[in-house]
């Protein structure tokens, strides 16, 4: 199930992003510079499961509640390591809430730079370039640059500018812009130090993930079918997965729809849990393993 969970995680990414592998085939391979995708990661898990299930003739339902604890505990242990990588990211932290500034050139530092905001630059009625500027902020790179609220922001793009002096640290970069047909530079030392306050939402998620096991782990004896657990791990997850997309900013709407594809995908495992919760409490009662005797016999 791991093996599947990371082919799955890693295909749902490539197919989202296939415009960045079409021309690169080799790096889909290249599993250390990011892109694993937890619902994918789901699909790939429960197929390889499934097989398996079929080959040693285990029981699919009852397995599936045997391990939804662990799927859970997994998922709370990988929103660790996008905290670390920097993927997720929340969006900006403007209320009196706990936050995290990312360091220079980290992923949420590059998309805060790319979108205008780490700029001290507000858009009207756009996310990133190109959009016309709403607000200044006094002080910023923006303001030093003598950009005016209405000019009309045109691009931001990325430039290499240089070699880290330790290897391990990221490439410092440059920000190329362009305002009304005029260009500015900004060079790696114009530039903040680190990110703007993000919400904390790996942490969120990781801490959502932990809770969400407990309570499966809790509520294991009580179903009187097999399968009924790990659904309600399913739906319990993909509403509190949807609840967590609205503080992160890493991803924009998808299919013409406010929503990411991460809520899409959140709203179809919803309808399909409960609907098979409804199948499922039409079936005989009975369970594979008595799990209130070895709940009582483990108290």
């Amino acid at each position: 199930m791991m093996l599947g969970g990371i082919v799955g995680a890693r295909a749902f990414f490539v197919i989202q992003k296939w415009e960045d592998f079409a021309g690169n085939l080799v790096s889909i391979a290249m599993l250390t510079e990011g892109g694993l995708v937890i619902y994918g990661g789901v699909v790939g898990g429960l197929v390889a499961g499934g097989l398996y299930c079929w080959r040693h003739k285990l029981n699919v339902a009852a397995t599936a509640d045997l391990v939804a604890p662990g799927f859970l505990v997994g998922l709370s242990i990988g929103r660790i390591g996008c905290l670390l990588h920097g993927c997720c990211f929340g969006g900006v932290c403007q209320a009196a809430l706990p936050a995290i500034h990312f360091p220079a050139f980290s992923v949420p530092y590059d998309a805060q730079l790319e979108s205008g905001q780490l700029l001290g630059v507000q858009l009207k009625d756009a996310f990133s370039p190109p959009g016309t500027i709403e607000s200044v902020l006094p002080g910023s790179p923006a303001d030093h640059a003598a950009w005016k609220s209405g000019q009309y922001l045109q691009s931001i793009g990325l430039a290499i500018a240089g070699q880290p002096s330790n290897p391990v640290l990221p490439v410092p970069l440059s920000a190329n812009c362009l305002v009304d047909g005029r260009e500015t530079v900004f060079t790696p030392d114009q530039l903040p130090t680190q990110s703007l306050a993000t919400h904390p939402s790996q942490i969120y998620a990781a801490i959502n993930a932990l809770l969400l096991c407990l309570l499966v782990w809790h509520i294991q004896p009580l179903p009187q079918r097999d399968g009924t657990t790990f659904l309600i791990a399913i739906l319990l997850y993909a509403i509190s997965r949807f609840l967590l997309e609205l503080v992160r900013s890493d991803e924009a709407g998808q299919l013409g729809t406010p929503f990411t594809i991460a809520q899409l995908v959140a709203i179809a495992s919803a309808v399909v849990a409960a609907v098979l919760l409804l199948l499922a409490s039409r079936l005989p009662k009975g369970r594979v393993w008595q799990w209130r005797q070895l709940a009582e016999s483990a108290d």
